[in-house]
């Protein structure tokens, strides 16, 4: 079910633009800085799990030394429009989503002078043993979750050369510039130590993996996009994902089997 949004009643502006429910996920396509101040008090949720843009203004026409930019995914090729991300030029201020209880925030160093001091840092390895080239081999997330150790999780993630279910043999096509693998996310929930049920909101959900792992780990999602193109994908995943488990009824996706 889709909805429009509905209006701020002191600027009268949108809250959000369409609302999507699709079974245990709802989607929302708005601005997560106006949004969270209306899907709820904070200390409802088990889980901020996210990847914000930062401030760098970066699209992804820039490729790797000696590599082209073009990329082809399902046989279709993607341009510098497909890839362009308009929201990626001011800052992140994290400010207003600190009253979540818990909090995954990715590329937490590019912004930890607006965060508290935490002893619990995860680290994801995109290397996982194979040598670096002029990308970075790691990127750090900074939490508020339990547990003092910084902990890791490596998984093969270097242009077109990704492991798990996002290698290109297995029908992973790359769906957003910055997107992060499924196992990240469910590795990053894991750490969390959610109740059974708690729900995991991701307010920048770019290709909705976030999303995708809580499901796939029996939590309820929120995912807030900005940009429509990405909040269609996102519904687009979230639903695929449950269908696979069996929680929307519905005929089985085309190439579905290519995605578990």
């Amino acid at each position: 079910m889709i909805d429009n949004g509905n209006f701020d009643p002191n600027t009268s502006k949108p809250l959000f633009i369409e609302r999507a429910v699709i079974g245990r996920a709802v989607v929302y396509h708005g601005d997560a800085y106006e949004l969270v101040k209306t899907i709820g008090y904070p200390p409802d949720y088990g889980l901020l799990l996210t990847d914000p843009m930062y401030g760098k203004g970066a699209t992804t026409k820039g490729a790797t030394k000696g590599r082209g930019a073009g990329r082809i995914v399902g046989g279709s090729a993607i341009d510098e429009f497909d890839w362009k991300i308009d929201d990626d030029n001011k800052p992140f201020d994290p400010t207003p989503f600190l009253w979540f209880r818990k909090i995954v925030f990715w590329g937490g160093e590019n912004y930890a002078h607006l965060l508290p001091p935490s002893p619990k840092w995860l680290v994801w390895d995109k290397r996982d043993g194979s040598p670096s080239d002029d990308n970075s081999d790691a990127e750090l997330a900074w939490t508020n979750v339990p547990g003092k150790a910084i902990r890791v999780y490596r998984q093969l993630w270097r242009g077109v050369c990704r492991a798990g279910r996002e290698n290109l043999s297995r029908g992973g096509a790359k769906l957003h510039p910055f997107q992060k693998p499924v196992g990240l996310g469910k590795f990053c929930i894991l750490q969390a130590k959610l109740q059974p049920g708690e729900t995991v909101i991701d307010l920048f959900a770019g290709s909705g993996a976030f999303g995708v792992a809580a499901l796939e780990l029996g939590h309820p999602v929120v995912l807030v996009e900005k940009e429509k193109h990405f909040f269609d994908i996102c519904c687009d995943q979230v639903e695929r994902a449950q269908r696979q488990q069996n929680l929307i009824p519905s005929a089985p996706l085309f190439n579905e089997e290519l995605t578990a």
